[in-house]
């Protein structure tokens, strides 16, 4: 079977995705992509910029795209690609994300058109895909309430495509899993390990910290993730204030060394308000680290069941008392069973599933 696999945002979790199934896939995958950058503009232009550069379609199985390309655009600017089976990963979508409340095209009221780019692609598609059975839901339920926005929005048609769900494949994690770790004897860790923006809460992280440290709890704090042009400016205010506890602060270049950062860490305390899959916390997990988790996400995919009311939190107090619990009984050192669940997630077992849907099976 011959694949086409189009990525107009060929960088970070979007890179990764793609570079494993090119990688691994049992199918012949001719990859096209665009860098990943001005991701507005790939959702209106990718279109029009990729119609030129693909090539014939005659010889292809399936066409495979992602969420930031206008997949009605395409299809109508090349006629050939509406004989092969296609279908739409959805990294994220733009109707459920939520926005930054700096930007501008929330304070003028045209935050819609890429949510409607995201509709529009899948009335298009044959199928859908969903990197976790949380976004899969979450689009399903919010879609309708999306389309009575629009005037006759209650007569517009839901899409009736195929719908899987299919996880991120993350090169090396059960390798990862393997590693062998020694846990804090004393003063734990703490680790932040995201990109370093408003949806992952980063004020509310380091005020729950801050908590922890006037009532005189002793840790560690790792700050790891990627920062961009516009950093909120918790993170200057915070490196000073935890200028003591600070083991490491920025981004680490080399994959592996990131891995090691995070074999030194205890504790996982995140504090997103948005997650359709959360690549950063498979890592933390599989390394090792206890979680402390926001409920109503995508996270309790990565717990066992049954351990999934003992790691979850549902305020701001909550998750005070139990990074707190584990900062005072030192139980930080996490059961194995949490790290191993997580090989579902391997690429390679991953592909394998891509294999198999992608053949209709």
């Amino acid at each position: 079977m011959r694949i086409l696999l189009v990525n107009p945002f060929h960088t970070a979790s979007h890179k990764r995705w793609a570079d494993a199934i090119v990688k691994h896939s049992k199918h012949d995958v001719d990859l096209v992509s665009l860098p990943g950058r001005h991701w507005k503009w790939r959702m209106h232009g990718a279109a029009v910029q990729l119609s030129r550069k693909l090539p014939k379609t005659n010889t292809y199985d399936v066409l495979i795209v992602t969420d930031m390309i206008d997949l009605a655009t395409l299809r109508g600017l090349r006629p050939d690609l509406a004989k092969v089976k296609t279908i739409v990963y959805f990294h994220e979508n733009q109707i459920t994300y939520p926005w930054s409340p700096d930007d501008e095209d929330l304070k003028k009221q045209r935050d819609q058109r890429y949510g409607w780019i995201n509709y529009t692609s899948a009335m298009a598609a044959d199928e859908l895909w969903f990197n976790s059975a949380y976004h899969q839901r979450v689009w399903n339920e919010q879609l309708p309430s999306f389309l009575y926005k629009f005037p006759e929005g209650k007569q517009l048609p839901l899409p009736h495509a195929k719908q899987r769900v299919l996880p991120i494949p993350i090169e090396g994690l059960k390798r990862l899993i393997r590693q062998p770790r020694n846990f804090a004897k004393d003063i734990p860790t703490i680790v932040w390990n995201h990109r370093w923006e408003y949806d992952k809460r980063p004020e509310l992280f380091f005020e729950i910290l801050r908590k922890l440290k006037t009532e005189g709890l002793r840790f560690k704090l790792i700050v790891l993730g990627e920062s961009y042009a516009r950093v909120p400016e918790v993170f200057a205010k915070a490196k000073e204030t935890f200028a003591n506890e600070i083991l490491h602060w920025g981004y680490v270049e080399h994959r592996e060394d990131y891995l090691q950062w995070l074999l030194k860490a205890d504790i996982l305390l995140i504090t997103s308000q948005h997650d359709f899959f959360g690549i950063s916390v498979v890592e933390a997990l599989a390394a090792g680290a206890t979680p402390v988790l926001p409920n109503g996400l995508a996270y309790d995919e990565h717990i066992a069941p049954d351990r999934w009311i003992s790691v979850q939190y549902k305020t701001e107090k909550e998750a005070v008392e139990k990074v707190k619990s584990l900062l005072n009984n030192k139980i930080y050192a996490q059961d194995e069973s949490t790290r191993t669940y997580l090989e579902k997630y391997d690429a390679l077992k991953v592909i394998h599933m891509f294999d198999k849907y992608v053949s209709g099976e």
